[in-house]
């Protein structure tokens, strides 16, 4: 990838497990969800995957949120939150595949 040190697009986004999640990725204040996407993996758990954001609206301030479910969709477990932190970059309309094994893109 070439791309200038300064350029927002080329800097990595922040992921954060979710021993490390922050305030601002809780449940209560995310004021906007969108875009859902559901895969099974081989060991047939359900993974989804959306984006969500602290304003009500599709902005900035959006991320990534990747949840799994081991008993059929009863109940979810966040995994991972991927925040890009890079404006004018926001996410959405992220995608699961299952292709040889379960990726995220």
């Amino acid at each position: 990838m070439f791309a200038q040190n300064n350029d927002p697009f080329s800097l990595p986004p922040e992921v954060i497990f979710l021993l490390d999640k922050t305030d601002s990725h809780s449940l209560k204040n995310r004021k906007f969800t969108g875009i859902p996407s559901l895969a099974i993996s081989d060991e047939r758990k359900m993974w989804v995957v959306w984006y969500a954001g602290t304003t009500p609206d599709e902005d900035k301030n959006n991320y990534v949120v990747v949840s799994v479910s081991k008993d059929k969709g009863n109940s979810w477990k966040e995994k991972i939150i991927i925040d890009p932190k890079a404006e004018p970059m926001h996410c959405a309309d992220s995608n699961l595949n299952h292709r040889n094994g379960l990726y995220f893109e």
